[in-house]
């Protein structure tokens, strides 16, 4: 089974447990060792993006980040260099 396919039926079972309440499946969606990183408190509406680590085809870990709607992320001019430093002329 490819990587791709894999990731596809991971979040295929995940969106069940989440939406439909399968809670049976959480043993083959969820690693040993799960930690999600998350705000608490009220339901609000909110605009953001969601982040998995997987490990040996299971969640490990979740960061959500989270904004107010019609509000701009403060890095609104993109790094030309995420992951590393650019290159010394």
């Amino acid at each position: 089974m490819s990587n791709e396919s894999v990731m596809r039926d991971l979040f295929d079972r995940w969106e069940r447990v989440r939406h439909d309440g399968q809670y049976d499946l959480i043993p083959s969606c969820i690693g040993g060792n799960y930690i999600r990183h998350d705000e608490t408190g009220e339901i609000v509406t909110r605009a953001g993006l969601q982040v998995y680590r997987i490990e040996a085809g299971k969640l490990a870990e979740t960061w959500r980040m989270l904004m107010q709607p019609d509000s701009a992320w403060p890095d609104a001019v993109a790094q030309e260099q995420w992951t590393s430093p650019p290159p010394i002329k």
